[in-house]
């Protein structure tokens, strides 16, 4: 990393059912104000020591899995 290495971050969500439904407190998916979920904690912890040596700053993000409810 001294020698100018960068290391980008690349998320990938995991959106099928076994994960359980987005509105059980118990899944994976689950968003409120008041609540931080796995993936959320996941991303963040890691996130938060490779954006140092990121030199945008910036993460691409992709989901696969999911069906949008009008294209299933």
């Amino acid at each position: 990393l001294q020698g100018g290495c960068e290391i980008s971050l690349v998320v990938a969500i995991d959106f099928t059912g076994s994960n359980g439904k987005p509105s059980d407190r118990s899944s994976l998916h689950y968003r409120s104000r008041d609540f931080v979920n796995e993936y959320q904690k996941a991303i963040m912890s890691v996130g938060d020591i490779l954006t140092n040596y990121d030199y945008d700053k910036k993460y691409p993000v992709y989901g696969f899995g999911g069906f949008i409810n009008h294209l299933k």
